[in-house]
């Protein structure tokens, strides 16, 4: 859910009722999410990486269980490479501590 929710986030060039309501799903979904999601979204910047959340980002300690469900079958660098695509690499998402 969390690269499909990125997607929706990002919006479309299309401007229809399915589009507008997708981008507004997604972006009150990332906006919502755990601060452990938002700082891998923050930090993930390496399209070629393979490594996971905890080999990445060892500073950050605490998981969240929403991070593991939504982020458990993706590596840090398809993060990196859809922010990149999407054109979102400049979005800072607030990360509460």
């Amino acid at each position: 859910m969390a690269i499909i929710m990125l997607h929706y986030y990002a919006g479309s060039d299309f401007k229809t009722e399915f589009w507008e309501y997708a981008e507004e799903r997604g972006r009150r979904c990332i906006e919502n999410a755990s601060s452990s999601f938002k700082f891998m979204l923050n930090n993930s910047k390496t399209p070629t990486a393979l490594g996971s959340y905890s080999d990445y980002f060892p500073q950050f300690t605490f998981q969240s269980e929403e991070l593991k469900a939504v982020s458990s079958c993706w590596w840090e660098g398809s993060f990196a490479q859809n922010k990149t695509g999407l054109g979102l690499n400049e979005v800072v998402w607030p990360v509460k501590p």
